[in-house]
Formats: structure tokens, sequence, C-alpha cells
């Protein structure tokens, strides 16, 4: 089943990365973002919208974390058609912060809130990859939390693919109340007000999904 454009209004992208370890072994560590589209002037492009938030969002990603994590790819899908497949881009790129990465359980927090009350409409962002050098005892070194928050500004920030003249804003995603499985879908979402990043080291196992 394919809805029309004018009906593709929310979207998953999935950032999908690796974290090296010692003797070898590594962790895919993956994180989940939803937006909403907002003009629907064009079709929607996959490829235009992920080129817009590479350009956004990558430089900031790869400079805040160690060399020990790499972004292998990027996925997108429509959340309001249940058999819209996900469309991959190869990136492959390493983190820019020279030496090891703390052991990969450890990751920065970045948290996000919205102007709807309720859990369901907040939420946070774990990224992996946090060097050596960046951590404090149990917290963020003051130069690791700056390279932080420069990532959460831009995983605030509004995208526009330029190439199809659309615009796309970040949403909090409630996988509890929406359904997505099987058309019509319903989707809950809100769009995303604030973010903000957190100086204390927090744990992937914390998250409630390994892509959340």
């Amino acid at each position: 089943m394919s809805i029309p454009d004018a009906q593709q209004l929310n979207f998953q992208v999935v950032v999908v990365g690796t974290l090296a370890a010692a003797g070898g072994q590594s962790q895919d560590v993956n994180n989940v973002f939803t937006f909403r589209r907002t003009t629907t002037v064009n079709p929607h492009s996959d490829a235009a919208f992920i080129t817009a938030w590479r350009a956004l969002v990558e430089s900031t990603w790869l400079a805040a974390v160690s060399v020990d994590y790499n972004l292998d790819q990027l996925r997108i899908r429509c959340l309001n058609d249940a058999e819209n497949a996900y469309a991959d881009t190869v990136v492959n790129s390493p983190g820019t912060i020279v030496g090891q990465a703390l052991p990969g359980f450890n990751a920065m927090v970045i948290s996000k809130r919205s102007n709807v009350r309720g859990r369901w409409a907040q939420g946070r962002c774990y990224i992996a990859g946090i060097p050596e050098s960046g951590s404090d005892g149990n917290e963020l070194s003051a130069a690791q939390l700056a390279l932080l928050a420069a990532l959460a500004t831009d995983l605030n920030t509004a995208v526009v693919t330029a190439a199809a003249a659309n615009n796309y804003v970040p949403s909090i995603f409630s996988q509890t109340y929406s359904q997505i499985e099987t058309n019509p879908t319903t989707i809950v979402a809100t769009d995303q007000a604030t973010v903000e990043a957190q100086g204390i080291i927090g744990r992937m196992s914390s998250r409630r999904s390994r892509v959340a």
C-alpha cells in the first residue's frame, strides 16, 4: 500500500553505528529520531531529507565522539504507511576525537522536551562513544559537555530539504500510544520544543529498547 504524498507526514530516522571494543569486539549502537513534515510543496524525497540532515548534524555528531565510534549508515521510513520500507544510506564515518572510548554501556545524555504534559511527550537520547579524555569521574568534562551541547542544538533544528522544498521539525513519538504495524496507522507524536545536554554519564542499558 502506498499512501498519497500529502499524507506522508511522520518520518523515522535511525542512526546506525558501531563502537569498537578491546579484543576486537564491537557493539551495535543505534539511535532513533522522528520528524513531522510541515510543508508539502513538493513530493517528499528520502534522499533529499538525509542529505539535509547529514549537512546539519553529522559533523557535530562525529566531533563529539571517539574514533572508536563509527557512523555506519542512516535509515529513513515513513511512519504513516506500515508497509513503507527503510531507505538506507551508507555513511561509514568514524568519530574525530583521538583516543579510546569508555566501555560501551556508557553514554552521553541529551534530554528532549515538548510543550505537552506527560512522560510520553518527553524523552532522552543516548549517544555512545564517550572518549576517555571527555570524562571527569562520573561526569563529562567541561570541554566534552560543550561538544555535546553543540550536537544537541543541531538535533533541535528544523530540517529544510532544499532539493524538495519541504520542511520537517523534530518530534517526540509515542510507541505506546501509536500503532504503526498495520494500515491505517495511528501516529501519536508532538513537536520537540527544547533539548539540553546533560553533564552526567548515562548507561545504554537504561534505554527501553535497543534503538530508543
